[in-house]
């Protein structure tokens, strides 16, 4: 026996209470209405919900008014969940079921039919340490939430197919659910650990919007939980069919960890396997309802996933999750805390089960939890990678922005390290904090902070090894993907103004370099941002214009099954404004440089236009507004002058 082990039943359980127990459940049985189910019930069950009436009726006699079960209940559905109820004495007498505690590594597993009797114990509220389903008395008050009458259907359609043959099977073999307990003992990453890490990210698979997660392939899936493994499942609420609680009502053995599971905390995690599919369902939160059970000869009644539980940061309690959820700020402690989760599981999962190289996921903790999906889906990214999985199949759900910002970035990330994305991350969560606090950020629920900041943050981060990241390029980033789409944004879809205005941020960027690396001096970056950047968005006109859209008249582009007579049109116009730019702004600088050298001399013509060298190395910004010139990234000048022979001359 482990030390600090605790049993579902005590030693002298079915020696004591056990005897009254099962002589009841022969009353129980006979029940043929709501009222002796509950006078029976009472009884024998110290569960206070079957002593219970609202509105002077007893709380589960409402929810058989409501489901179209409730003619087959008495007649066949409870007889069989007493059948099971009754084998109590003969599975467990010999067999300790360990309770999963806080702080103690353990697995614990059962067969299929020790579940449904730990299931049909729960329903009847007969188990020793108190955990009861009590369907019954969900729909209180009238059966205010109906979903949760739904949830209840999936319960009974549960017992009502379970196969008694596996109950009565000599051998069960392995046939039947393993609930693994993980424990980290190591005290996890730091922040710096995380920001120094050479780990390339793994491959993210995106589907398709409106799927779920419980028909990937994958062999990992995550449950999005509480703490409280199962969640809401037993709760009548609104919010208490999300995610955790479908998932747990369409797989109702999951639900023997709720009854055997203490409350995860931070270092901990929980793995289930086995846990079969019996119920096909319909909606989400309010609209969620039971459709029909899932054959045992369909190819998803049997699901070898294993269920990845892990629980998040809760942001929406007493108003803290407002600036998590609309202004997606990523609050740099808490997030390294959801990493942490999300590592323990993948890694657990890995240790356990070392096949398993991928897993499906997506909004983890972005529902009644408060959270930014913009944020969780990097730190479930880096925390599969740095655990050592292969890919990461994610599920967006319905949120299109996700899904368009993770189908337009893969190239930008292919070849990025943890490492390079937790400094973005942070990086960008420091730029936040400098907003004033009383605008409201990321109207569009969180595009910008996505594709125009964060592109801009990753690919500075990469170019530059992970050494420094510059604010002003964050800018500019920003900055080139709104000068894209000016010449697009009433001849394109949304679609692809968000392809546009990401290629335009890295345009913007990636020209900067270079003309830095030409030796060109352009301060603040306009080339890159008003030339690269509108050429592209002249072009993607040629690409992306769709003629059919209202209001304006445009031919269709290439991609949009035109020919590429509109890009031709568009190329020679961004050659039109480059030569008349070229004829006429030459001309004039000649002469206004000519007119300020010291003797109007057309052969120095460049003395008129540049200040003094020494100003030229420390920037005019320091010069002429006494910024600091350590904020600043180093000019061309600077670089060449640095510890050389100028330098010394000027005196710098």
């Amino acid at each position: 026996m482990v030390e600090g082990q605790i049993f579902l039943f005590p030693a002298a359980f079915f020696s004591t209470q056990w005897v009254q127990i099962s002589e009841g459940l022969g009353q129980v049985a006979q029940s043929q209405d709501a009222a002796s189910l509950r006078s029976s019930l009472q009884a024998i069950s110290s569960d206070a919900n079957f002593h219970a009436t609202r509105a002077g009726k007893p709380d589960f006699e409402a929810v058989l008014d409501y489901i179209p079960e409730s003619s087959d209940f008495f007649a066949r559905i409870l007889p069989k969940i007493v059948g099971l109820a009754e084998e109590a004495a003969t599975k467990f007498r010999c067999k300790d079921v360990p309770l999963l505690i806080q702080g103690l590594p353990s697995v614990v597993f059962l067969t299929y039919s020790e579940v449904a009797t730990l299931l049909a114990l729960a329903f009847l509220g007969l188990l020793p340490n108190g955990a009861s389903i009590s369907p019954l008395y969900f729909p209180k008050d009238g059966c205010a939430f109906p979903p949760n009458t739904e949830k209840l259907r999936c319960f009974l359609n549960y017992f009502d197919q379970f196969d008694i043959s596996e109950a009565d099977s000599a051998d069960p073999g392995d046939q039947g659910m393993r609930i693994t307990r993980i424990v980290r003992s190591d005290p996890g990453f730091t922040l710096e650990d995380l920001e120094r890490s050479p780990c390339f990210l793994c491959k993210v698979l995106l589907r398709d919007l409106r799927q779920g997660i419980c028909g990937s392939p994958a062999p990992l899936h995550v449950d999005f939980a509480n703490a409280r493994v199962g969640g809401g499942i037993f709760l009548n609420a609104p919010g208490a069919t999300a995610q955790e609680e479908i998932t747990f009502a369409t797989h109702p053995e999951l639900c023997a960890a709720t009854v055997l599971c203490e409350v995860l905390r931070d270092d901990e995690a929980l793995l289930i396997q086995g846990a079969r599919h019996f119920c096909r369902h319909n909606g989400f939160l309010d609209t969620f309802s039971f459709l029909e059970g899932v054959k045992r000869s369909d190819p998803d009644f049997l699901n070898d996933a294993v269920q990845v539980v892990i629980d998040a940061r809760i942001y929406d309690s007493g108003g803290m999750g407002r600036p998590y959820r609309y202004d997606h700020k990523l609050q740099v402690e808490d997030a390294q805390r959801d990493l942490q989760k999300a590592f323990i599981g993948f890694q657990g999962a890995l240790q356990v089960y070392p096949a398993s190289r991928s897993c499906a996921t997506g909004n983890w903790g972005c529902g009644a939890f408060g959270g930014s999906a913009a944020v969780k889906v990097f730190i479930q990214w880096m925390a599969a990678s740095l655990a050592g999985l292969e890919s990461l199949e994610y599920f967006p759900w319905d949120d299109g922005v996700i899904h368009q910002f993770l189908s337009d970035s893969a190239d930008v990330f292919s070849e990025a390290t943890v490492g390079q994305l937790c400094q973005a991350l942070r990086r960008a969560a420091q730029l936040q904090m400098e907003l004033d606090r009383d605008v409201k950020r990321y109207e569009d629920d969180g595009a910008e902070f996505l594709r125009g900041g964060l592109a801009a943050l990753l690919y500075t981060t990469v170019t530059s090894r992970g050494a420094v990241v510059f604010p002003h390029e964050i800018a500019n980033g920003m900055l080139g993907a709104l000068v894209a789409i000016t010449a697009t944004c009433a001849s394109v879809h949304t679609y692809a103004a968000l392809i546009i205005g990401f290629i335009g941020s890295l345009a913007a960027l990636a020209s900067n370099e270079l003309i830095l690396r030409c030796h060109l001096d352009d301060p603040v970056g306009a080339v890159g941002v008003h030339g690269a950047s509108a050429l592209w968005g002249l072009a993607a006109v040629g690409l992306f214009a769709d003629g059919e859209l209202p209001g304006i008249q445009v031919a269709n582009g290439l991609f949009c099954g035109g020919s590429a007579r509109l890009l031709g049109v568009q190329m020679l116009l961004a050659v039109s404004i480059i030569g008349w730019s070229l004829v006429t702004m030459l001309p004039f600088f000649y002469l206004l440089g000519m007119a300020f050298s010291r003797r109007c001399d057309f052969r120095s013509v460049r003395a008129g236009l540049r200040v003094d060298p020494r100003d030229e190395v420390l920037g005019l910004d320091h010069v002429m507004h006494s910024t600091d010139p350590r904020s600043r990234k180093p000019t061309v000048i600077q670089m060449e002058l640095e510890d050389s022979e100028s330098s010394c001359k000027l005196g710098l």
